[in-house]
């Protein structure tokens, strides 16, 4: 049985995310990306609610080998679904924006049909600064991430995947 727990929030990452988290990734940029071997699908499915444009370059999530891009869809909610070829631990991280209207977010690690939910996590507070990385470890097979807004609209720029090492913030690639 699936399960999870959220792990912790970086801060000072911001879209530079290679050399520092998993090589795998999504990105809402392209709406693709590339999935590492233990990853056999990634489904993002949201309510869009249109594009938002930064000027602060550390704030664009890199795509290795492309330019940065710094137009995001903006959503009131989404779900992210991971289809794991099997039940290890595993690290998934989300780049959320921010610009000028705070937000307050909620995050929800369930199971695939979203009808069971293991941990769940708010923002004490609304934010409005640069850019977040919600972190989550979870075990034990598939499973969804459910993004819903309390306050704001979700800007959701990219996920990275990483198997987990016991230390957080830290690489452990394949």
């Amino acid at each position: 049985m699936a399960n999870g727990t959220f792990l912790g929030i970086d801060t000072a990452t911001l879209g530079r995310w290679i050399g520092k988290f998993g090589a795998g990734y999504w990105s809402a940029k392209t709406y693709n990306g590339v999935l590492p071997s233990w990853l056999t699908s990634t489904v993002v499915s949201s309510a869009s609610t249109g594009t938002i444009t930064l000027s602060n370059t550390d704030n664009y999530f890199q795509i290795p080998g492309s330019s940065d891009s710094n137009t995001y869809t903006s959503l009131t909610s989404c779900n992210i679904d991971l289809t794991l070829v099997d039940s290890k631990v595993y690290v998934t991280s989300i780049f959320i924006l921010s610009s000028t209207s705070p937000r307050q977010l909620t995050f929800k690690l369930q199971n695939t049909a979203g009808d069971t939910t293991y941990s769940s996590y708010t923002d004490p507070t609304p934010w409005s600064s640069q850019g977040k990385w919600y972190r989550f470890v979870h075990w034990g097979g598939s499973c969804r991430i459910r993004i819903e807004s309390v306050s704001g609209v979700v800007t959701l720029c990219g996920v990275v995947f990483d198997k987990f090492d016991n230390q957080f913030g830290h690489t452990c690639e394949e």
